[in-house]
């Protein structure tokens, strides 16, 4: 005898698909509150000047999707260089404008507490797991020709990720 999936009751499956909605929504909302989080902090520490950020987005091969944000740069509003990351597995110092924001040490004249970065990063992280189909809008996929291509570069706009409820 084999047995046969029973017939579904309409009740439970509107309640899984309401509790489905519900969940993408809050994931939603809860991605925009942690791009929000990071925006502010960027402005904040680098004034109105910091337009977006640029950042690598490495995910978990264990299926836990857990996200693990690299920032890399942040941009003025006409693309130019406010600061970069120091500390990043990548050669940031190289990216244009570099070597004009550096000290003697290759390390942005004025840098930046790691503690703040590491916020930035952990918000930016925390977006990403809350709901990865809200990269778009605030936080988008994006490409730099002075950046390797085997990133997943994404990009914060602030201004964006600031007006977002």
């Amino acid at each position: 005898m084999i047995l046969q999936l029973p017939t579904a009751d309409p009740t439970i499956d509107k309640t899984i698909a309401d509790l489905r909605e519900q969940a993408y929504q809050l994931g939603l909302a809860l991605a925009a509150a942690e791009f929000r989080a990071a925006a502010y902090i960027v402005r904040q520490v680098w004034g109105a000047d910091a337009a977006s950020l640029l950042l690598d987005m490495n995910i978990s091969d264990s299926g836990a999707g857990a996200a693990d944000a690299d920032l890399l740069v942040v941009l003025d509003r006409d693309g130019g260089l406010l600061w970069f990351n120091a500390n990043s597995s990548r050669d940031m110092y190289a990216y244009p404008g570099g070597a004009a924001i550096s000290n003697d040490y290759g390390r942005p004249r004025h840098d930046v507490d790691g503690s703040v970065v590491n916020r930035i990063e952990d918000c930016l992280e925390a977006g990403y797991e809350a709901n990865d189909r809200a990269v778009s809008g605030a936080l988008d996929v994006a490409s730099d020709e002075h950046l390797d291509f085997d990133m997943n570069l994404l990009v914060l706009d602030v201004d964006a990720a600031l007006s977002t409820t």
